[in-house]
């Protein structure tokens, strides 16, 4: 996936308080989309390397049920 995926990262997540970072995919690579409940967690993407993407996320002192998604996107099946 390429640009603005704030739309497909919502309906996946199916709650409006996400954050999101991406790796979008290269070649024959699937990228890498990383969501967290931002009322949860919160943090910072410390850089995007071509395999990986490092953060640091601390837990926020909040009573909720906390989710941390990865979810592997490969291009050609979105096309």
């Amino acid at each position: 996936m390429e640009g603005d995926i704030k739309e497909i990262v919502r309906d996946l997540w199916g709650i409006r308080w996400v954050n999101y970072t991406q790796l979008e995919a290269s070649g024959t690579r699937g990228g890498i989309i990383l969501m967290w409940d931002n009322r949860v967690w919160e943090g910072e993407i410390s850089s995007i390397g071509s395999y990986s993407v490092p953060c640091n996320l601390q837990r926020l002192q909040v009573r909720i049920r906390t989710s941390l998604g990865i979810l592997l996107e490969y291009m050609h099946q979105m096309t």
